[in-house]
């Protein structure tokens, strides 16, 4: 721990260099990640590239043999190594710590202006999360209703106190992508002035404070934001109905997979029967291939009621399949 010796004594912006090895969590990861990746391509479920870029960040992120800089004074002639950081959003501790650190003080020192805050949370549906996660352009979307929405609650409600003329408010808002357990869960926190600011005689803003929001306006705002929300999906044609293969499964109470030889001489062979939320006997799968490929189709109840057919490669026709079945119990196919 250096300082400069320029610098006056009690104003010492000391450098307190880490060793990332020492980490537990860097242990953990420098120890297992490669049989990880191993396992996942084993099983045919490769992790995306930018997950394995972010993990391999992390493990070079604050090691001097990975990279460093070296820093020097001119005025006390002192010399410090400095290692390179990964600057990654979304898994380093070191740096998405610093990061959150410099926002917030940035937010408090030179963004918000001296008055109540409250917090808003927006979640969403779980069959809404995972499509939000890979689209960022539609999260953006989203965020725009969301916050134009708690804008105009807050000037109408700033209108009935009597703020009249030219109400406005603001926001900054954070893009959550999991919870508590490290699930996948894209949700939203908005930070929003607890007011509006409105015009006086002179024209100059003023700020005026508003109550809390009672239970029944929280309702309200959930139910239009819900309408909202939903009424833009459909006009973008991602509503429910969008995705065969998502229709299918909301339909489905139960169904079976049945497999059809080529020659259509044997009878239906079923490969697996499950009801909702339970997994399937992956076990059994009948040699009735022709050419590589399998003839098959899903069926709920009776083998009239037949929503799709196809013919596929048995790879391909388990991941196609696999939208039926509950997350938990999503089972990753292998020729």
């Amino acid at each position: 721990m250096l300082a400069c010796a320029h610098v006056p004594v009690g104003f010492e912006d000391v450098y307190r260099p880490r060793n990332p090895e020492e980490n537990p969590l860097y242990g953990i990861v420098a120890g297992n990640l490669e049989s990880f990746l191993a396992q996942q391509r084993e099983h045919d479920r490769n992790v995306p590239q930018f997950v394995e870029r972010e993990f391999r960040a992390f493990l070079n992120c604050g090691v001097l043999g990975r990279g460093l800089v070296r820093v020097h004074c001119d005025a006390c002639g002192l010399d410090r190594v400095v290692p390179y950081s990964c600057k990654k959003r979304g898994f380093c501790n070191s740096c998405c710590g610093r990061r959150m650190a410099d926002t917030a003080a940035h937010l408090v020192d030179r963004v918000f202006p001296r008055v109540p805050v409250r917090q808003w949370v927006l979640s969403f549906p779980h069959d809404l999360r995972y499509r939000l996660a890979y689209d960022a352009s539609l999260v953006t979307d989203v965020l725009g209703i969301f916050t134009s929405t708690i804008f105009s609650s807050l000037i109408q409600r700033a209108r009935e106190f009597g703020a009249e003329r030219k109400a406005q408010t603001g926001a900054v808002s954070f893009v959550q992508r999991f919870d508590s357990a490290l699930r996948l869960n894209l949700h939203i926190h908005s930070i929003l002035i607890d007011g509006v600011y409105a015009a006086d005689d002179d024209d100059r803003p003023q700020f005026q404070v508003l109550p809390a929001p009672d239970d029944a306006e929280i309702v309200r705002l959930t139910e239009t934001l819900a309408a909202r929300i939903r009424a833009f999906l459909r006009q973008r044609g991602l509503g429910p109905d969008s995705d065969p293969e998502e229709s299918i499964r909301k339909a489905s109470k139960g169904f079976r997979v049945h497999a059809v030889p080529p020659s259509m001489d044997l009878a239906c062979m079923r490969i697996s029967r499950f009801p909702p939320g339970t997994s399937p006997d992956w076990n059994v799968w009948p040699a009735i291939a022709h050419a590589g490929r399998l003839p098959w189709s899903v069926l709920n109840g009776s083998p009239t009621d037949v929503y799709s057919i196809a013919s596929s490669v048995p790879g391909e026709m388990g991941r196609r399949t696999s939208f039926s079945i509950r997350w938990k119990c999503y089972k990753s196919w292998r020729l």
